[in-house]
């Protein structure tokens, strides 16, 4: 088991030199790859946000701002009927969004919950390097096939994407990346679960050709990229499912502490 990050509630974390930068998202949640244009940035170089300070006090209804005191927003994305159960926690002295209670159930008559980051649509690293990281608290009953942690773009449609995410039941993380225009994945998977009640910080990052999983700041595993491939996309930064609509929509049922998007790598 490894150490996850404490923290005292109600405090927030050093932000070091990563530049922050926010904006409007659009009002729609589209359940379509494609996504229209907003009026974030044109080149922003990451966001960051501790989604447990900024989901904490506030009413959490669908299209809540979730605004960091330490700086970076995001708003909350909801189905309406059935509504999910959202709401925030500590663990461990942190606190942490949960977007939904645990359902097992025809997943068709489960509520789904999201988040989008603002000023995310532009954090398109084409062939250079990145890092995005979340701070994830998960229990074993938590887990699914699937789990969602946070994405940019789709696996199919041409678009592209890079995903964090936990799979099976297991619980043990992954990272995945697709090009723009390609039909490969490229998936890099963890040896050791995280479903463990614990914090941990999962990273998917990009040096060069090489794919790297990090799991508190270790890396857990590593693959080859093609040197060309690039990711370039007009979708949103989501976090804690990959969209609202459909039959399966991965959803991520554990808490949700610190999530990063850096295109510095």
């Amino acid at each position: 088991m490894r150490p996850g990050r404490n923290r005292q509630a109600g405090t927030s974390r050093a932000r070091g030199s990563r530049v922050l930068l926010g904006a409007v998202t659009t009002a729609l949640v589209l359940a379509v790859p494609q996504q229209a244009a907003s009026a974030a940035s044109p080149d922003p170089s990451g966001v960051e946000v501790d989604l447990g300070e900024a989901a904490w006090g506030v009413d959490l209804a669908d299209g809540a701002a979730l605004v960091d005191p330490a700086g970076g927003s995001a708003v909350l994305r909801t189905t309406d009927r059935p509504q999910p159960q959202v709401g925030t926690s500590v663990v461990d002295g942190t606190r942490g969004l949960r977007l939904g209670w645990v359902c097992r159930v025809s997943l068709w008559s489960c509520g789904r919950a999201l988040v989008e980051l603002d000023g995310s649509r532009a954090l398109n690293p084409g062939a250079g390097d990145f890092r995005v990281s979340a701070e994830v608290a998960l229990e074993p009953w938590q887990t699914s096939d699937g789990s969602n942690v946070l994405q940019k773009g789709w696996n199919q449609g041409g678009a592209g994407q890079y995903k964090l995410q936990v799979d099976g039941l297991a619980g043990r993380p992954s990272c995945v990346v697709v090009g723009t225009g390609e039909t490969t994945s490229y998936r890099v998977k963890g040896s050791s679960s995280v479903a463990d009640g614990e914090w941990h910080e999962l990273a998917c990052q990009r040096v060069g050709d090489e794919l790297r999983l990090l799991v508190d700041g270790a890396v857990e595993g590593r693959t080859s990229l093609p040197p060309d491939l690039s990711v370039d996309n007009d979708s949103v930064v989501r976090v804690g499912a990959k969209g609202l609509g459909g039959y399966d929509v991965d959803q991520f049922y554990g808490r949700l502490g610190r999530v990063s998007v850096d295109m510095a790598g």
